[in-house]
């Protein structure tokens, strides 16, 4: 019995170990060699599978009949003609949506290969690929704490993630992310998650581990930047009204969690002064900006807020601008149109309303089959909310690609989980 358990548990393990792999290389898709991604070098490893394996040839075929992705795939190849319309609608020839859109529709058939496997190979699940996304969010955090803090390490990253020059942007800050993207992508996805986080760990079993892997995530974001803590703030809200444990016992585990913090930082101070000297001249200043404003007497604001708040007030719209847009999302130059590029505005430039409410219709299909389920409706209002004030800074819906690989990660084990259940209700 007890050899038994030990294979079950190492199996769970390796299990366990290869989600996260494969869910981390498709999220945060860093650069192998350019360019290839990670994403696209994981899925390599899969293709020889569908050549010697009749039955995941045949699974993997299945796959897009299913009619979330068979729809998904139609929303994509509707918003491809229809952003290429608009572009020669208004001569601009402005192709630069379409093929974000096309690239984004590469990245969905890897995605689906990937999550092929996953169910095929290891029978992976929702409540797995949701752990699986959260643990690839820690194991990212520390890949910042430990490029932070060694620079060495700090270079190999700056391979992967090609971004050397972010090495003197930001004081160093941004750009220690194994990841493509190390900037709003980045910060914009750990918002998602967690919000993902509150739902998955902080509502089910609030506990002492729950709160230091929240505080992993907490740290981690600010090396990616400050929307992520926007996320964490929505994330917090969604915890305090929906948790049913009594306020004592949350306000306990949270001074708790907020000791050992504080007790990590002593530590970090005592032994490694230079390091604390870094996180307290040059991150901490970078991720609570506004804080620090604040306290100086300059307000609770931003460089980011300031330009946002400027940028919105110089948004302005002749009505056949707002109704079909003007067909630019960049400038002929390759700037911003009107330089703003708050998401709202951005898209109502490029294809006005009419091609606006489209994407949304496409972002709310997206997470369709998580709203589905009575459990999620409350998580699924909560991140759109989030994703709401998001978009009014930056192009959010339907285009980012971190946040769409895991909100089409939960979207398809949602729908197939669901699926699975009718299936045996109706046989029952």
């Amino acid at each position: 019995m007890r050899r038994i358990n030990r294979t079950i548990l190492h199996e769970s393990y390796f299990v366990n170990c290869i989600g996260v792999i494969y869910v981390f290389a498709f999220i945060f898709s860093f650069y192998i060699v350019k360019p290839i991604t990670s994403s696209i070098f994981i899925a390599i490893f899969i293709i020889p599978l569908l050549f010697s394996s009749l039955s995941f040839s045949k699974a993997f075929i299945g796959e897009f009949k299913r009619t979330y992705v068979f729809y998904l795939f139609c929303f994509q190849f509707l918003l491809i003609i229809l952003s290429c319309l608009f572009a020669i609608f208004h001569g601009s020839y402005d192709f630069s949506y379409s093929e974000t859109l096309f690239a984004q529709f590469i990245h969905s058939v890897f995605g689906l290969l990937i999550v092929s496997f996953l169910r095929y190979k290891y029978g992976v699940n929702t409540l797995m690929i949701s752990k699986y996304i959260i643990y690839a969010y820690l194991v990212q955090s520390v890949v910042q704490l430990i490029a932070s803090s060694v620079p060495s390490f700090a270079e190999f990253v700056w391979y992967f993630n090609g971004a050397e020059d972010m090495s003197e942007r930001f004081n160093g800050v941004r750009g220690l992310a194994l990841s493509s993207s190390t900037g709003w992508n980045l910060a914009l996805s750990y918002g998602v998650v967690f919000i993902l986080f509150t739902s998955l760990y902080l509502l089910k079993n609030i506990c002492l581990k729950s709160f230091i892997l929240w505080l992993l995530l907490f740290v981690g974001t600010f090396f990616a930047g400050r929307t992520g803590l926007v996320g964490a703030v929505v994330g917090l809200v969604y915890f305090f009204i929906c948790n049913r444990d009594k306020c004592l016992k949350k306000i306990f585990v949270i001074l708790s969690a907020l000791l050992i913090l504080f007790l990590l930082c002593v530590m970090i101070l005592y032994f490694f002064p230079l390091y604390a000297m870094y996180i307290q001249d040059d991150v901490l200043p970078f991720a609570f900006e506004p804080l620090y404003n604040y306290l100086d007497g300059n307000g609770f604001t931003s460089s980011s807020t300031d330009t946002l708040g400027d940028m919105w007030s110089r948004a302005k719209f002749t009505l056949n601008e707002f109704l079909l847009g003007t067909g630019y999302f960049f400038t002929p130059s390759g700037g911003y149109v009107n330089q703003i590029d708050a998401g709202v505005v951005r898209n109502l430039y490029y294809w006005g309303i009419l091609g606006y409410v489209f994407l949304i219709f496409y972002q709310f299909y997206i997470i369709s089959p998580i709203w589905k389920k009575n459990i999620n409706k409350t998580f699924c209002l909560f991140l759109l909310v989030f994703m709401c004030l998001a978009e009014y800074k930056a192009v959010t819906f339907g285009l980012n690609k971190q946040v769409f690989s895991i909100l089409f990660l939960l979207g398809y084990f949602n729908f197939v989980d669901t699926s699975n259940l009718s299936v045996v209700d109706k046989h029952v």
